[in-house]
């Protein structure tokens, strides 16, 4: 199913940004990266022990490496017959090829949906076909795990998956390798429609009693998160961000790759998480580097951290946390910035100016931390508490979300 046949598809024309913002996209954004940056400036450096637990050497990639890869996989995703308005399944590791996938996946007019690479057979069957997903992106390894065997198993029983491609090694029979490809391999599409900022920019998921919902978002809709967390935050050009959450959900979408994007920031991605992993990356991160991490990892990383190389000689901290989680007390009181971004369970994000308690302190209205960016007059996001206690968000910034084949809604 294609993006001009998809009757489901949700209308984002109210997604629109005010001027001059409503001229970016994600692979707009990469593009500039990579003309503004210096050729030798590093936006993306691998965990350096990523051979260990997923069988490839680490990579380290400038802005324009970085943009010229993304664009190669589009051509990949072409050549392999994944048109525009289709979606693509992406279960990747915090590496530096998930980041690729995803650009890439834009730059073809393909929609990335992202979800969790150790999540079981069954949940990801379900996302696949809540979702009607074309093509699935993953990996050959993962520690002990078998990504591209599973993503075989998925599509063997999802009858809208024409493609399964993955990076690696040994990858089992009927799973594409996207390694090795020469230019002369690649028939990219050179007339690909350009891309709108109302077009439907990235999937993800979150799982329920009414079972595996899909959450959409538009590429207006990704920028504003990305500007709202780079407000709040203020990064610094010379201040790497070091990465613990790989883009499985909006929050490390927005916080942990685009806002690094816009910013011109260099990304150290930490693997699967082991406190020694961390403190590499932090060592290796320079000075006051900024962490992005779940709130609930808080704790763990004070206790495992040597005070002299842990959270004290941060320069900021990027904290997700989703209802239900409270953030540490001791959070106040640490020496640098700490920068919330409160997810809904993928319904919307919401990074308030003053350090949350839990929900009930986002209950009301929102507006948008930069000014001028949505049109006069539009609600960027408004979240209220059900007899049920489950958070519903409305308004701009929230997602339109997909309970079954074919049906949209509006709220959640």
């Amino acid at each position: 199913m294609t993006g001009s046949d998809r009757n489901s598809a949700p209308d984002f024309a109210r997604t629109a940004l005010a001027e001059p913002w409503n001229r970016l996209t994600v692979a707009g954004l990469a593009s500039s990266a990579a003309k503004s940056n210096p050729q030798k400036r590093i936006f993306l450096r691998d965990c350096p022990e990523r051979e260990k637990w997923d069988g490839n050497l680490p990579r380290e990639l400038s802005f324009a490496d970085f943009y010229r890869e993304a664009e190669f996989f589009a051509g990949q995703l072409e050549t392999l017959g994944i048109v525009a308005g289709d979606r693509a399944l992406v279960l990747m590791p915090n590496v530096a090829e998930a980041a690729i996938a995803i650009v890439g996946c834009l730059i073809a007019g393909v929609t990335p949906a992202l979800a969790p690479v150790e999540e079981s057979v069954d949940m990801l069957r379900a996302a696949c076909e809540r979702i009607s997903a074309a093509a699935i992106i993953t990996t050959g390894k993962l520690e002990e795990l078998r990504p591209a065997e599973v993503a075989r198993q998925i599509a063997a029983r999802a009858i809208s998956v024409r493609v399964v491609a993955a990076y690696g090694h040994k990858l089992p029979d009927g799973v594409i390798s996207l390694d090795g490809w020469s230019e002369q391999d690649v028939d990219a599409n050179p007339n690909r429609p350009p891309r709108k900022q109302e077009a439907e920019g990235l999937i993800t998921f979150s799982s329920t009693p009414r079972g595996v919902l899909a959450h959409i978002r538009s590429e207006a809709q990704m920028i504003a998160d990305a500007l709202a967390v780079a407000t709040r935050h203020k990064l610094g050009r010379e201040q790497n961000m070091v990465c613990t959450m790989h883009a499985t959900g909006s929050a490390a979408f927005a916080a942990g790759l685009l806002m690094p994007l816009f910013l011109g920031v260099t990304i150290d991605l930490v693997g699967p998480f082991t406190a020694a992993r961390l403190r590499s990356a932090l060592d290796r991160a320079g000075e006051k580097p900024a962490l992005l991490a779940p709130a609930s990892l808080l704790p763990l990383l004070q206790e495992s951290m040597p005070r002299e190389k842990g959270l004290t000689g941060l320069g900021s901290l990027v904290a997700v946390m989703r209802p239900g989680m409270e953030l540490m007390e001791a959070a106040s009181e640490f020496p640098f910035a700490v920068v919330p971004v409160f997810d809904l369970h993928e319904r919307a994000l919401v990074s308030p100016e003053v350090l949350p308690r839990g929900l009930a302190d986002l209950i009301g209205s929102h507006t948008h931390p930069m000014e001028a960016v949505l049109a006069e007059g539009q609600p960027y996001l408004m979240i209220s508490e059900g007899d049920d206690g489950v958070a519903r968000a409305f308004g701009f910034a929230a997602s339109d979300v997909l309970a079954r084949a074919g049906a949209v809604e509006e709220a959640a």
